[in-house]
């Protein structure tokens, strides 16, 4: 991997992150003395990535054609670093080097040079500018592995620039070149400074559309104005960042309590869906039980109302017998009589009263014979109307008990008290539930809903819809701090509670402690304030779980002003037992920097519970 650090040239140089590639070498040796004589005029420059490249006429000519010249750049090579024993010092000394050459950024010079001459510019009358030395810097002032020698390396028009780092001990230096291969950005502090007799150009100032300011032509009033702009323009800028990041954040804050008050919606709703699917069981159960009851009703209805029918019929039975048997009595004598008249002999003047009686007799026998048959008509189509009767009311009886069974069959099992909450299709049948449908049962960790299918043709009775996101109790909360803070070791306390549903977060002490089991998330902004420092410095607050560390949110700032602010975070989402607490606190923090709060509450912890663990809550 290769990487173009930052430089810095005393004449005036460009600083990018270019890769490195092959150019054309120029001797300049011919022209150094016209240098002197005319020096070079800047025409222009232009922005590439981060540097600023200026653009000189050289004043010469190659070919009868005008030769342009634009400020160098450098390119570490951190794949080539070689250890060697300098016998003069005594110590192990790293050779690193820096390409000089880009023919990208040359490329956009000449088309840059294009626009502006209005004229066409051919890649062979533009080069980099001739520069007599360089020297490797750094911003820092020492290093643990390695130090600097500070010396000027006289350059000779090659394509890359060598310099010396000399380590400790031997160990020193594989640490240092195995960190520049493999870690290359850890050297961005490095710095080379360009030596030239004949440019002098500190500074340049770029803009987008390539234009340049010359400070050194401006008077002093119209600089002293500018510097007002840039600094107005500054604090206008940092105003509208700031401005931004508290709208970003109220925004964030906004969404984040529309989103705690739409899973409390759903909680409660949840809540009520469950209470109404436990009032729907209970009141079906209760029909059930109320059916069975009806049929057992109609069934020893129906029981006692045979008997009775029975009882009647045999009673009847029994007094139409007598009846028979006494005018079959009376009959058998009359016939007797009969017989014994019908014998005698007597004379025809003597016998007128004996023929009458036995014509009575006669008659009265067939009126007998005729209301005996017309009451045994009458008994026999009685008989036969009750039976046909009491067999339809048997008939539709047997059939109302028989519908009644089988809706009561299809509706429900035989009900059995399971004593838990339903885990499963089955339970529920054993329960008494016999309609396939949708269902709330108990999983391991959440409420499942299931579809049971009571009547299956495989073995898939149960089949899983998802997880139904039910809390026993909604816990969500947000504190604020109305103070500055810089306690090292201490759980943060808080001034102003926002919201502290389920009683969870202690203002007092900073923490908070969970009342149920289950998967949380918690979320700590604040404001880092730091002093006036040209070093760097720090604070990083920690998130802890029962006195565990959990991870770390961290700011560091170097060259920084009195007042300057800046923001420090960290987010966790963790599983937590019931009582176990969670705090945040700093861990370390330089000299003077401080947690800024006032009214304007800048500190903010906010927490709630995604999920509930039943298993352990039920």
């Amino acid at each position: 991997m290769r990487i173009l650090l930052p430089i810095i040239l005393l004449t005036g140089c460009a600083c990018s992150e270019l890769e490195l590639m092959a150019d054309a070498l120029i001797d300049y040796t011919p022209y150094s003395k016209v240098y002197h004589e005319n020096p070079p005029t800047k025409l222009s420059s232009i922005k590439y990535e981060s540097a600023c490249v200026s653009i000189y006429d050289s004043h010469t000519t190659s070919s009868n054609k005008n030769i342009y010249w634009y400020t160098p750049i450098a390119l570490l090579e951190n794949k080539n670093v070689p250890s060697f024993h300098n016998e003069t010092t005594g110590q192990r000394t790293l050779s690193v080097s820096f390409g000089i050459w880009n023919p990208e950024v040359k490329t956009k010079v000449v088309k840059h040079l294009n626009q502006i001459l209005s004229q066409p510019i051919e890649h062979s009358q533009v080069t980099v500018f001739p520069f007599d030395g360089a020297r490797l810097n750094s911003h820092q002032m020492q290093f643990a592995s390695f130090s600097l020698t500070n010396e000027w390396i006289q350059y000779h028009n090659e394509r890359s620039v060598k310099f010396s780092l000399s380590c400790p001990t031997r160990d020193d230096c594989e640490q240092v070149r195995t960190e520049m291969r493999d870690y290359p950005k850890n050297f961005e502090h490095l710095r080379l400074d360009f030596s030239s007799q004949i440019l002098n150009d500190d500074k340049p100032t770029c803009f987008k559309d390539g234009l340049e300011i010359f400070p050194e032509t401006l008077p002093t009033q119209v600089k002293e104005l500018l510097e007002q702009l840039i600094e107005s323009k500054l604090e206008k800028l940092l105003n509208i960042s700031m401005e931004e990041t508290n709208r970003d954040f109220a925004e964030k804050l906004r969404i984040t309590e529309e989103n705690l008050a739409v899973l409390q919606m759903k909680s409660e709703v949840t809540e009520k869906e469950l209470e109404a699917t436990k009032a729907s069981l209970i009141s079906t159960r209760l029909k059930l039980m109320k059916t069975k009851s009806t049929v057992d009703d109609l069934t020893s209805n129906f029981n006692d109302n045979l008997e009775n029918f029975k009882m009647t019929m045999k009673s009847e039975l029994t007094q139409t017998k007598v009846i028979v048997e006494e005018l079959s009595t009376k009959l058998n004598a009359i016939l007797a009589d009969e017989q014994e008249f019908s014998g005698t002999k007597v004379m025809e003047g003597n016998c007128s009263p004996g023929l009458e009686m036995i014509n009575e007799l006669k008659t009265a026998q067939e009126e007998l014979r005729e209301e005996l048959k017309t009451t045994l008509n009458y008994v026999q189509t009685t008989t036969s109307n009750l039976t046909n009767a009491m067999r339809t009311a048997l008939n539709r009886t047997k059939s109302t008990v028989a519908d009644l069974k089988t809706q009561l069959n299809e509706r429900t099992n035989e009900i059995v008290d399971i004593s838990q909450m339903p885990t499963s299709c089955e339970d529920l049948e054993q329960m008494g539930q016999k309609v396939s449908g949708f269902f709330l049962v108990k999983g391991s960790t959440k409420l499942e809903a299931v579809y049971c299918n009571f009547y299956p043709n495989e073995n898939d009775k149960q089949k899983l819809i998802g997880y139904v996101d039910v809390k026993s109790h909604p816990v969500h909360f947000y504190v604020q701090r109305s103070t500055a803070f810089d306690t090292l070791k201490t759980p943060i306390t808080f001034d102003l509670t926002r919201l502290n549903e389920g009683h969870s977060m202690e203002l007092k002490n900073g923490k908070f402690t969970a009342q149920r089991p289950g998967i949380y998330f918690f979320s700590f902004t604040a404001l880092a304030e730091f002093p006036a420092s040209s070093s760097a410095v720090h604070l990083d607050v920690g998130l802890y779980l029962n006195k565990v560390w959990v991870g770390t949110g961290l700011v560091e700032e170097t060259n920084t002003v009195e007042g300057q602010n800046e923001q420090v975070s960290i987010q966790s989402t963790l599983k937590l037992k019931k009582d176990d607490q969670v705090w945040v606190q700093i861990d370390s923090l330089s000299e003077g920097v401080q947690l800024l709060d006032s009214n304007n509450h800048h500190t903010h912890f906010i927490g709630f519970m995604l999920d509930e663990k039943f298993s352990e809550s039920l």
